[in-house]
């Protein structure tokens, strides 16, 4: 017992990783499926850079290359470096944190263990992910210079190479920089730490030359990765997350109501989000020097560049709102919410600050039940932040007394939602049953003919792990097919294409089909019809 007390942290990674395995959403046809697939054709040489942004987030695709070359193209590949990243942040935050007090690293990364908002990108292909980590390694490494565990010059190299890793994995890590620029004023104004920012300058400006200096002989244009970005944010074309062609009230609320019911939506958000901020102003971190106050400045940055940040240069255009986006303020903010479970760490609490609590996580209350009403379908999270608040009103009456039920309950909170994920969301995900049906279809070594939208066909590849066989042709709905064909159609129905399937069809979006063949449905499942053709003559 004692044994697993003092290296429970080693066993906590394998768990990670089985809850990362199991909340799985396979190939999912977005974004996870074009970095797959560029991933692919970078390591067979067959990568054609297209100016899109995805094609150029070279921090999570490189080392994806490496794993394809190592073990092949399976689908679990791509998700070994995302994982890797997450297990080395989880080490990286408590070995620093443990030198603070062992019981907050403790706290901190099991809280990071059971957040779903981490284990569900865990197992997936998340740039998100890996950007996050690097932006929480450049932090924790400026944190570890500034308490003299590393030397100015070392740790401004460290920094600067991890600064320029996250940006070369996402843009968005662009937001971390504020935080960098006020600590280089404060240090500058104090003259201290001339010779950890002279290093940090002088190699962040030498991998950023280097940087443009390789787009500009590869492409012609060294802010080639700039100006793809801009004409996906910047043009009036990508509607769910451009504002140029919406109503002025929708920015509006994006800027000032949208945020807080994300924190309540978001899945893994609504535990970490209400007892870090509790706790913030519980403990008066604002007053403390050191640590407690570099963590707050490195949060309050990324919450005011994430709130209001911009995706354009040329026109304001907010971040889009989903839980993979903000994921850089959950490590401040249950690093925050640990100091909570602390045993030797009981807060004094005033009367009128127990006050003010009730009224606001009732106040919070309200508006989580006004938003379950208005949104139905986000039930789970608003559910897990309501239950928070519940618990966390008991703890402030009780003044603060987190005692080991109340523990397990937040970090069950947690659980529950890998746990939904893993046993109600992920099996509802296409990916692996279309993959199945598909598999299962081509086995017989058959002539099999794939009969589907154009969407499909583009992202078909990923259900044979890029290696589709040859006796399997896939086909958009519309395309003119050979009049004899003895082999099988799979036909598949895409609901959210809303289409409609007419074996005889019609010219266009139905298949067109030779009148001298026949048709027998030998499968059906929710999104597939299995036919069998033959020669009617």
């Amino acid at each position: 017992m004692t044994f697993l007390k003092k290296n429970y942290f080693y066993f906590l990674l394998p768990l990670t990783a089985v809850l990362a395995w199991f909340s799985s959403p396979g190939l999912i046809f977005g974004d996870e499926y074009v970095y797959a697939k560029n991933t692919v054709d970078l390591a067979q040489g067959t990568f054609v850079n297209t100016g899109h942004h995805f094609d150029n987030r070279f921090g999570l695709l490189l080392p994806g290359v490496l794993f394809v070359k190592i073990f092949g193209t399976h689908y679990s590949v791509f998700f070994i470096f995302p994982w890797l990243c997450f297990a080395v942040m989880l080490w990286q935050l408590r070995r620093f944190l443990a030198r603070k007090n062992k019981a907050l690293a403790d706290f901190t990364a099991l809280l990071l263990s059971v957040n779903t908002a981490f284990i569900s990108l865990a197992g997936d292909v998340s740039v998100d992910l890996v950007m996050t980590v690097f932006m929480t390694a450049a932090f924790l490494t400026f944190c570890e210079m500034r308490e003299g565990l590393l030397s100015q010059k070392l740790g401004g190299l460290a920094v600067a190479f991890l600064l320029f890793y996250a940006v070369f994995t996402k843009m968005t890590a662009v937001y971390c920089y504020p935080f960098f620029l006020l600590l280089f004023i404060y240090d500058v104004s104090k003259k201290q730490y001339f010779a950890f920012w002279r290093t940090t300058i002088f190699f962040g400006s030498l991998f950023f030359a280097l940087y443009f200096a390789a787009y500009y002989f590869m492409t012609g244009d060294a802010f080639y990765r700039f100006h793809g970005l801009e004409s996906t944010h910047g043009s009036g074309n990508a509607v769910p997350w451009n504002y140029r062609n919406r109503p002025l009230q929708d920015l509006l609320l994006r800027v000032t109501a949208y945020p807080p019911a994300f924190f309540l939506f978001g899945l893994g958000y609504g535990v970490p989000v209400i007892l870090g901020t509790f706790s913030i102003f519980a403990h008066r971190f604002y007053r403390r020097s050191g640590f407690p106050r570099l963590l707050l400045t490195w949060l309050g940055v990324l919450t005011f560049c994430f709130w209001f940040g911009s995706s354009s240069v040329t026109q304001y255009n907010p971040v889009i709102l989903v839980e993979r986006m903000l994921l850089p303020m959950l490590i401040p903010l249950t690093v925050f919410a640990a100091y909570l479970f602390l045993p030797i760490d009981k807060i004094n609490l005033t009367d009128r600050f127990v006050n003010t609590t009730r009224f606001a996580c009732l106040l919070f209350l309200l508006y989580a039940l006004i938003l379950l009403w208005q949104r139905p379908d986000k039930w789970l999270g608003l559910v897990v932040s309501s239950l928070t608040l519940f618990a966390l009103v008991f703890a402030v009456k009780k003044q603060m007394q987190f005692t080991r039920s109340l523990k397990i309950t937040f970090f069950g909170l947690l659980f529950f939602q890998i746990l939904w994920r893993i046993f109600f969301i992920v099996p509802e995900l296409p990916f692996f049953a279309e993959r199945h049906i598909f598999q299962k279809a081509a086995a017989e070594n058959e002539s099999v003919l794939v009969l589907t939208d154009t969407r499909t066909t583009e992202y078909f590849p990923g259900y044979f792990d890029f290696k589709i066989p040859n006796n399997v042709k896939v086909a958009a709905f519309g395309t003119p097919l050979p009049q004899v064909f003895n082999g099988k159609f799979l036909l598949h129905e895409n609901k959210s294409m809303q289409k409609t399937l007419s074996l005889s069809g019609t010219e266009g979006r139905q298949p067109k089909i030779a009148e001298d063949l026949c048709l027998t449905e030998i499968e059906r499942d929710e999104e597939f019809v299995i036919s069998e053709a033959s020669d009617c003559k």
